[in-house]
């Protein structure tokens, strides 16, 4: 009765839930569970529409310095992520913020969490076994977080680097004292653990190491002098390649700056050597093939053909290609490198509108499939009845030339979807098969 109540009472709220029940699976089930949230739906007109970093991270540090023990500390940082969620998902389907503006702020969201976390684990081990004297450490983020690229359930790449004496160890505590790279590996451990750990409020975020020095098979943490020892003599053109988004998110900022000092002139000290551009196809070509499952019913918007990693991958190549000389080209996120090229020349307009309009299109709908779907998804089945919620969602159904035509929304998404991803791939044909890359005029 009281929520009858305030339902009739507040017609605007009511649309909201209507809202979001029809386009949103993940909302409503975080919805479902927590009911009391109506009262951020009555209030949606007085929310922030949009919050930086640091009113998240002082809003997340109120809500833990309320509990006294380590997991109401987690659940009280997963709950504060839901809320976040909701209130950015309501923002979002009301058409308050356009997909970057999402994206943004659910990057905020993910480096304030980051920080809040790191600052648990090293309250609780400078008390189990003292600080590290002039020790440092930051957490540096990659891929889509690198890039502040982030959507709903994206996985988290995350790298750890420390800076300490070769003799230091932990001042002592609780217990014994520590070497330095021993602290810093339980660190990154409990880390690890309170990011992704499921807790009754479920987990924080998914939690990918793949990008540290040598990969799985590497080291948790990496000091600064392994971590650029290694940048020198030992990684890949693929590491190069990822390097390009990475940026510090949380931790000591000096040296997370000197991280990126490091980052920043392993990917654009020299241009590409020969034979580099075929090795990139080829790792792209792979991708495709092993992983991308495509048929002729079911599409990969991310790894498929024409997808998503074709537009990074032409992205990438061309500022590893021309980054060392145009300043202009080092960028994180793949639609400010669009521009840096077009605005170099590197790219002709036509390209740059392709490519960037391409990467717009695929982000939307790959989006509103999260949204739809609950799960961090980068496929979808060619089925225009399937389709048909999601192409309403994405604007086909107003009066919009599908209706006129007498042709269902989702099957015009399908056939925007199917042409749009054979020129994106005829434009990367160009770059890698086609052509060589030359001097810029």
């Amino acid at each position: 009765t009281g929520f009858l109540t305030l339902l009739a009472e507040n017609p605007k709220t009511l649309h909201v839930l209507i809202t979001l029940f029809a386009e949103s699976q993940f909302l409503t089930e975080l919805f479902l569970n927590r009911p009391e949230l109506i009262d951020t739906l009555i209030r949606v007109d007085l929310t922030h529409v949009i919050k930086n970093r640091d009113e998240i991270l002082h809003e997340i540090r109120s809500a833990v310095s309320q509990c006294d023990d380590t997991e109401s500390k987690l659940n009280a940082l997963r709950r504060y992520k839901n809320e976040e969620f909701i209130r950015i998902g309501l923002h979002d389907l009301g058409g308050a913020i356009d997909l970057v503006e999402t994206l943004s702020q659910l990057s905020d969201l993910a480096d304030a969490s980051v920080e809040a976390v790191l600052d648990m684990t090293l309250t609780e081990l400078n008390k189990n076994h003292g600080a590290i004297p002039d020790g440092r450490f930051t957490i540096i983020g990659g891929g889509k977080m690198g890039g502040r690229e982030l959507d709903y359930n994206s996985d988290l790449d995350l790298i750890f680097v420390y800076d300490a004496g070769e003799e230091a160890q932990s001042d002592g505590g609780l217990h014994e004292p520590l070497p330095a790279h021993d602290f810093y590996v339980r660190l990154g451990q409990k880390l690890l653990s309170y990011l992704s750990a499921p807790t009754e409020e479920g987990i924080l975020y998914k939690i990918d190491m793949q990008l540290r020095p040598s990969g799985k098979s590497g080291p948790l943490v990496s000091s600064l002098a392994a971590f650029r020892e290694y940048h020198k003599s030992s990684s890949q053109l693929w590491e190069r390649q990822a390097l390009i988004k990475t940026r510090a998110v949380a931790g000591d900022k000096t040296l997370g700056a000197e991280v990126e000092k490091i980052t920043a002139a392993f990917a654009y000290d020299k241009g590409l050597a020969s034979g580099d551009v075929g090795e990139i196809h080829h790792m792209r070509m792979r991708m495709e093939r092993e992983l991308a499952a495509e048929n002729d019913t079911r599409f990969n918007l991310k790894k498929g053909r024409g997808g998503l990693v074709d537009i990074e991958f032409i992205t990438q190549m061309l500022q590893l290609t021309y980054g060392y000389r145009f300043p202009k080209l080092r960028q994180r996120s793949t639609l400010a490198a669009l521009q840096g090229l077009n605005e170099q020349k590197v790219l002709k307009l036509n390209e740059y509108r392709l490519l960037s309009e391409g990467y717009l299109f695929l982000r939307k709908l790959d989006h509103r499939l999260r949204l739809e779907r609950d799960q961090s998804i980068d496929a979808f089945e060619a089925d225009p009845g399937r389709l048909e919620g999601i192409a309403l969602a994405l604007g086909y159904g107003s009066a919009s030339s599908a209706r006129r035509r007498k042709v269902k929304s989702g099957e015009k998404l399908l056939e925007d979807y199917r042409s749009k991803r054979e020129r994106i791939r005829a434009c990367y044909e160009q770059y890698f098969v086609s052509s060589q890359i030359g001097e810029i005029n």
